[in-house]
């Protein structure tokens, strides 16, 4: 599958729950540099690159919590942990899903 590049780009620490085992996928896009390691390891494809070349969980429900992405990550960026509840999926991460479904 392609990794496709999304308009988003966010700052500060972004929650992604991922809807299995009250846990969430947190990305820190203040330290992240971008350098595509999560996307380019990830064993389920659950990534996509936004505009900065940042991780974007576009496939999060594939996710399997292996955390090839937590420990491959040189910026420790992201985390995964217990779910804050708040959060929601990014509108445009949303679209990209839908359109992969089809």
């Amino acid at each position: 599958m392609a990794v496709k590049h999304l308009k988003m780009k966010e700052g500060g620490r972004v929650e992604f729950p991922i809807g299995k085992g009250g846990k969430s996928i947190y990305i820190n896009y203040d330290w992240c540099k971008g350098c595509g390691v999560c996307i380019a390891f990830c064993p389920k494809e659950v990534f996509d690159a936004s505009a900065l070349e940042q991780p974007v969980p576009t496939r999060i429900e594939d996710c399997t919590q292996c955390m090839i992405c937590v420990h491959g990550c040189p910026d420790f960026a992201i985390v995964i942990s217990d779910t804050s509840g708040k959060a929601k999926m990014h509108p445009e991460a949303e679209l990209i899903a839908k359109s992969n479904a089809k």
